[in-house]
């Protein structure tokens, strides 16, 4: 069997995946043996000092650097009311983990730190300081909630497990029973003992008390560990949870899978890791539902290692982790989870990760470096589909070398979440329709302080009243807009739509993306309002990844820097993202501008800038059932793009507040806001259809985003034969001389049904 010191000097992922392999199982009766908790401890330390073991051993690593200034600054007087400066709730965390990085620092192999016994005695004596005067079993809990029963408790107890050997009974106990006081059920908020802790929050709680479990041997709160997060596995049909589409909500309204999922996602895998092979190891049939989560719900929104930010909530705008830090979270997560997944899953994980840093720029930590040079692990590509989330309101287009991501807000999910911390309090338009490029030749574009710098009345994609906003203004749901999803055809196409519904405002519009093999196109209707203000729709926004990257108008090159009024657009191009074609030819608006902004909690005085190039409609004040029309053509080049100009691939069947709908090849894409008949199809309720008539075969696809009628009728102005195959829920009532086809839609949640049948 492997010693501590051997699993001390492995990377997390490795070191786990040995130590599962090399302990077999325990008796229940063996459970309270000093040999199980000792090499359970041995598997803690392991995930917490593997992960920051750099390239080269001998290098200090961010870590000892920290450890160093809060060794450094740290108070030691007699009289001392605080460790650090600050007595709030997050300072009380924030001073464990001040502690929690020397104790990081003493324990990692091949530092300059490692074994100081200095140190050490330093880290405990603050450890003791904390416990009896600041977080003790009789202090109140006072501020966030969050420090004193997640934040606070797994700082205490990683720390704790990292010098276990240098604790005393006493301080175990008493460190334990700091953290017994506030998480005495993981459960429940122990401040709010109505509430029922949830997702991310309820797997923190278990880890928080199994390592504390850890330090005392106590085989009873192991269990209650173990047991309290089986209710993370199930399907969830509303609030916080995994939904069957792939959604993730947490916060009861946010899509939330490029943070708190992932944090959800680090600590299960870190449990099951923890827990594997002993008595306590994690056997609910249920948990298959997280391991087919990577690929439903964390896969779609990671592109070339960078999560998207459309699910990332109010992270967006800390800068200490953006698109490439959250996706650098989510694979070392998913590379945990293959240490403790069964076969069939971890291969799948190991090739989906190992594709996603061959394709990034993000390469240099321990488990990516340890991936990349095993030649037995495949490698998977990026996916070619369009998949759309209807219970988030999210949808994800790919194609070979990019992806393009939508996000929406409805009466069931909110419009941003920027009331937390001071973030993300300017993410007022986050939902409304915002359309995230995403390109292998462009990575920086979300990274490259785009957040901080970005006009936020601008964002791409979305269409906007131009009142001014106070900050974390409007963050709620929008009050009547029910009609947003759609529906998607053999996850390779999808018609998108939202009912626009401005925050305070009367803006109202109907939106449309028809996300096609190279193209989207992006139509707008019956947008409308009273406010005397100027309403705009943004065509694009774009980060440049060179400044001076060459912009194109109906082929001709032109000085925007002073912002311009551009007439009778056809087509657009900019260098290195793609084209854009305007049907209708419109009067536009553009401006390439030098951006200035600071990331929340940087220093005064700390600003940085990007250069912007921003196209948009300007449908001035008080418009009445205006419209737009536009394509975007990613990664198209210049002259391509003149070409799809003569012959974009696609027609515009309508584009009115009732019905919007194109006809691209065999597919006929439609959006009914209304019963209505158009085009030979008349239906009884608002739907989104997709249909595909090719070889002697009709394939249909239905959906009912607003999702108030339990049925929908559907006409077909021609005759259908059998049905070849489908969804129960699909019925053929008639079949001559016209088709009836009825859904029914009762607990369908605006998911789209399909069936195909013989012409």
């Amino acid at each position: 069997m492997f010693t501590r010191r051997d699993f001390l000097a492995l990377s997390s992922a490795s070191a786990l995946a040995l130590l599962s392999r090399a302990t077999p199982p325990l008796m229940a009766d063996e459970a309270q043996t000093p040999e199980i908790f000792a090499t359970m401890r041995a598997r803690w330390r392991a995930l917490l000092i593997g992960e920051i073991i750099p390239k080269d051993p001998k290098e200090p690593t961010y870590i000892t650097r920290n450890a160093i200034k809060w060794r450094d600054s740290m108070k030691t007087d007699a009289a001392r009311t605080a460790l650090w400066e600050g007595n709030s709730s997050a300072a009380m965390t924030s001073a464990f983990s001040h502690l929690y990085d020397m104790a990081l620092a003493y324990a990692t192999p091949n530092q300059p730190l490692y074994g100081d016994e200095k140190l050490a005695a330093q880290t405990l004596d603050g450890l003791d300081w904390m416990t009896s005067h600041t977080y003790t079993p009789a202090s109140k809990e006072t501020g966030n909630w969050w420090d004193w029963e997640i934040g606070t408790p797994q700082l205490l107890t990683n720390a704790a497990v990292l010098l276990h050997d240098k604790l005393s009974p006493a301080q175990r106990a008493a460190y334990t029973a700091s953290v017994t006081a506030f998480i005495p059920d993981p459960t429940k908020r122990t401040n709010y003992k109505a509430l029922r802790e949830t997702g991310a929050n309820r797997s923190d709680k278990c880890q928080a008390i199994a390592i504390a479990a850890l330090l005392t041997d106590d085989t009873a709160r192991l269990t209650e560990a173990r047991d309290g997060l089986s209710q993370i596995f199930q399907y969830v049909t509303g609030g916080d949870g995994y939904y069957t589409d792939g959604s993730f909500i947490q916060h009861n309204d946010i899509p939330y899978t490029g943070t708190y999922g992932v944090v959800l996602l680090g600590g299960l895998a870190r449990l099951f890791a923890l827990f594997k092979a002993t008595p306590w190891e994690v056997v609910d049939p249920n948990r298959k539902i997280i391991f087919e989560a990577i690929e439903k719900t964390y896969a779609p929104f990671i592109f070339n290692g960078l999560m998207m930010d459309g699910v990332c909530g109010r992270a967006v705008t800390r800068s200490g982790a953006r698109d490439s830090g959250h996706g650098r979270g989510a694979m070392n997560a998913i590379l945990q989870l293959a240490a403790g997944a069964p076969a069939e899953y971890a291969a799948d994980y190991r090739a989906l990760v190992k594709g996603w840093l061959l394709r990034s720029d993000q390469r240099d930590f321990p488990a990516a470096r340890k991936i990349l040079r095993d030649a037995s692990i495949a490698t998977k590509p990026e996916p070619i589909n369009h998949q759309l989330f209807a219970d988030m309101d999210r949808a994800v287009h790919r194609r070979p070398g990019w992806a393009l991501q939508i996000s929406m807000c409805s009466t069931r999910i909110a419009r941003y979440e920027g009331s937390i911390n001071s973030e993300n309090t300017r993410g007022w338009h986050q939902s409304d329709g915002m359309t995230c490029l995403y390109l292998d030749n462009d990575l920086a574009q979300f990274n490259a302080d785009f957040w901080p710098t970005v006009n936020p009345y601008r964002l791409p994609g979305t269409t906007v009243d131009t009142r001014q906003r106070a900050d974390s203004s409007g963050g709620n749901r929008p009050k009547t807009a029910r009609f947003v999803g759609g529906a998607v055809l053999n996850n390779l196409y999808g018609a998108v739509a939202q009912e626009l519904e401005g925050f305070d405002s009367t803006l109202r519009a109907h939106k449309s993306w028809f996300c096609l093999d190279d193209s989207i196109v992006c139509l707008g209707a019956g947008i409308s309002s009273i406010d005397n203000r100027t309403i705009e729709t943004i065509v694009e926004n774009r980060n440049l990844a060179k400044d001076d990257a060459k912009w194109l108008i109906n082929n001709k090159e032109l000085n925007l820097n002073a912002g311009t009024t551009l007439e009778k657009v056809a087509y657009a191009h900019l260098e290195g993202v793609g084209g854009y074609l305007f049907p209708d030819s419109p009067n536009l608006k553009a401006i390439r501008e030098k951006r200035e902004g600071a990331w929340p909690g940087a220093p005064k005085g700390t600003t940085v800038s990007r250069n912007y190039l921003t196209l948009w409609f300007d449908h001035g004040p008080n418009p009445t059932n205006a419209t737009y029309a536009y394509a975007l053509l990613p990664k198209a080049s210049a002259s391509a793009t003149k070409q799809r100009a003569q012959k974009p691939g696609f027609e515009i069947l309508s584009n009115t507040e009732s019905v919007q709908a194109i006809r691209s090849g065999n597919l006929t894409m439609l959006h009914f806001w209304t019963p209505a008949k158009f085009d030979g199809i008349e239906v009884s309720a608002p739907c989104s259809l997709i249909i595909e008539r090719k070889a002697g075969l009709l394939t249909i696809a239905i959906a009912h985003p607003s999702r108030t009628s339990s049925t929908v009728k559907i006409e077909l102005a021609y005759p259908v034969k059998n049905k070849r195959r489908g969804a129960e829920t699909i019925t053929l009532v008639q079949n001559t001389p016209t088709t009836i086809l009825e859904l029914n839609n009762a607990n369908s949640r605006g998911h789209t049904h399909t069936a195909q049948f013989e012409l």
